[in-house]
């Protein structure tokens, strides 16, 4: 006869809150595949459709998406990984109707400008709610070890590949053991990447109809290269020309609400009517540029959303595939070396902003000076050189980001004019996202408005430099606040 043991609950003493949330993940199945194996090809894009159910309680910020992949080998090379990448060139969610709650057309694009910036408070990253899995994490490496996949001064025989802090970087690249090795890759990326979408709303949700989570792989070239040299990567690298490859066993982790008292309040509240909630949205927008000047010019309206929160400007390299395809290094000006925005003609800075870091040294090859554009256009300001013009502007908002040095920001460069989004460390001690706190720049008060961006790309003409041959690919990521009604039979997107 078994012995019988009376096990007594441990007490808890705490207050119970019966609105706290508490999830369980459900693997949600690709709609559209039903192998769960996705090709990726060389330059062309797969569609990958998920399917949400109606009246399903749910929370994206805390949803994952699931999938392992094989970098084929290569004789007498390493195959490296962009970590700092993403793997989807375009993300939709939105209804069956085709109306988009997200719809990144360049999301790849935004997630590498912005993860820096946006994406994880700096003592979250470094405290290790980012690992290997999630494609943004900390390198745990020395500088010189956790390289760039290209030169980091912009120079096409450079060999400034080293991080320019040790340890606390992201991590850059992932190679292969050894030459002619395969290279496997195992991803568990939260959509919360995609920062001020509305997968980093950190929500309970519940729609009426089927919603779809569509996804366009981005082409193999844009993931991982060949190298020969793993110090200095850009050196004989080789972008993939292999056969394409599949992704296996690609799925969503559904973070599913299982309090039962917020399903039932939520399920109430869209039987009762409609739920309405202020939703970021942000818009992406790419241009070509091929000379030693940039000018661009956008007019938003109160189509866009109710109001204007931030435009981001972000110069990547031309060439798209292989080593350069996450090239948005600008240190001491290498691809804008000066810059200015105005807003319906009205200047937003008090002068010509210059990109000129003072903490690195000119880089000069066959007499050519390529990182001292500042000097050459040093006139502007009656023959003064303004150091660290752009460092200035960004380095309060970045405060609590893991930007943590002028070098480090010049290595992943963007350019910000925001209204409203405070610093990550400001939102954080205020308990509140920034579009549930800020009102932005209104565009239904003010009417249309015109924004201009000039900015001075001069090695685009100098030869030695890597974006000499391909230009650069100019883009603007323009985020909006927005009202999202849900009701029983569709959703609608408003100002």
């Amino acid at each position: 006869m078994s012995a019988y043991y009376s096990m007594t609950p441990q007490l808890n003493f705490s207050v119970t809150d019966n609105m706290v949330p508490r999830y369980r993940y459900a693997k949600i199945p690709l709609n559209n595949l039903s192998s769960g194996s996705v090709p990726f090809n060389s330059t062309s894009q797969t569609l990958v459709e998920i399917k949400i159910p109606a009246s399903t309680c749910f929370n994206l910020s805390k949803s994952f998406l699931c999938y392992q992949y094989i970098i084929p080998a290569l004789a007498d090379n390493f195959g490296a990984v962009h970590e700092a990448g993403f793997d989807f060139q375009q993300v939709f969610f939105g209804s069956g109707s085709g109306l988009g709650i997200v719809d990144m057309t360049y999301s790849n694009r935004y997630k590498k400008a912005v993860q820096n910036l946006r994406n994880t408070f700096e003592q979250d990253f470094q405290g290790g709610f980012q690992d290997q899995m999630t494609q943004f994490y900390p390198s745990r490496q020395a500088g010189a070890t956790n390289v760039y996949p290209q030169s980091i001064d912009g120079v096409t025989a450079g060999v400034l590949n080293a991080s320019p802090i040790n340890n606390t970087d992201s991590q850059q690249l992932l190679f292969s053991s050894a030459v002619n090795t395969a290279l496997q890759v195992t991803r568990q990326v939260p959509l919360s990447v995609l920062k001020d979408t509305f997968f980093d709303m950190d929500k309970d949700v519940v729609f009426g109809s089927d919603m779809y989570l569509r996804l366009f792989t981005a082409a193999i070239q844009q993931m991982c290269f060949y190298t020969p040299n793993r110090a200095n990567p850009h050196i004989g690298a080789s972008a993939f020309a292999g056969a394409a490859f599949s992704a296996q066993n690609m799925y969503l982790q559904l973070a599913l609400e299982e309090n039962i008292d917020i399903r039932n309040s939520l399920l109430m509240s869209l039987a009762k009517g409609s739920i309405k909630m202020d939703i970021p949205y942000t818009y992406c927008y790419r241009f070509s540029n091929n000379t030693a000047n940039a000018n661009l010019s956008l007019t938003l309206t109160k189509n866009y959303g109710k109001s204007l929160n931030r435009i981001l400007f972000v110069p990547f390299n031309g060439a798209e595939f292989g080593h350069l395809s996450y090239d948005h290094c600008n240190l001491n000006g290498g691809k804008v070396s000066q810059v200015q925005t105005t807003l319906n003609g009205r200047p937003l800075q008090d002068s010509i902003i210059q990109c000129y870091n003072p903490q690195i040294a000119p880089v000069i090859v066959g007499g050519v000076n390529y990182t001292t554009n500042a000097f050459a256009q040093a006139s502007t300001f009656g023959g003064v050189v303004d150091f660290g013009g752009d460092w200035r502007q960004i380095r309060e908002f970045a405060k609590g980001s893991c930007l943590q040095s002028y070098p480090h920001y010049q290595a992943n460069w963007v350019w910000q004019d925001g209204w409203g989004i405070p610093s990550l460390l400001d939102e954080k001690n205020s308990g509140r996202p920034w579009y549930q706190n800020s009102e932005g720049l209104s565009l239904i008060d003010s009417g249309d408005l015109v924004y201009s961006i000039q900015a001075s790309t001069p090695n685009i003409t100098l030869a030695g430099s890597n974006c000499n041959a391909s230009g650069l690919i100019l883009y603007l990521f323009c985020t909006f606040n927005r009202t999202l009604t849900i009701q029983a039979d569709g959703i609608i997107l408003s100002a």
